[in-house]
């Protein structure tokens, strides 16, 4: 499978079968991407290649890599140790090319789960315009790289 940042300058390939697809209801994988939940494909890390710009690493806490484009600042990973599983790269599936066969088989961190969040059935469905689509995914762009200059100067 292949993906890469909003802007193209990231790109990666994986191959073979993901270990595993989670949603993530952890606190540092919800400020890394802006939202109340994130869901993850996992691969080791040797079937995994990166193409275009190198992408840079945000060490977030002690052996634990977060991915993200130097030009566009678009979250890509998490990478750290799997335990037996060896080193692994786990994507965050919004950045594949084709997410939609990726089908998520559970949550993890669900104690860590934002008060808010509910399942998609139990809030109404909003008509969005195309116009309306590319406004948000600035903003969160955005808010994501004030985030990350935070984080790296120590602030919250």
């Amino acid at each position: 499978m292949t993906g890469g940042c909003i802007c193209g300058a990231v790109r990666y390939e994986t191959t073979g079968k993901t270990f595993g697809v989670q949603h993530c209801h952890c606190h540092s994988c919800r400020i890394d991407n802006g939202g109340p939940v994130v869901t993850l494909a996992g691969y080791n890390a040797d079937q995994v290649t990166f193409s275009g710009d190198a992408h840079k690493i945000y060490a977030s806490s002690p052996g634990v890599g977060r991915a993200f484009c130097g030009t566009c600042d678009t979250p890509l990973t998490w990478e750290g140790d799997g335990g037996e599983l060896g080193p692994i790269v786990e994507f965050y599936i919004s950045t594949f090319d084709n997410p939609d066969v990726l089908l998520p088989t559970g949550h993890s961190f669900d104690p860590e789960r934002f008060p808010g969040s509910t399942s998609q059935t139990a809030c109404p469905a909003m008509k969005v315009s195309p116009n309306a689509v590319q406004c948000c995914a600035t903003a969160w762009r955005k808010r994501a790289y004030r985030l990350r200059s935070a984080l790296r100067l120590g602030g919250s």
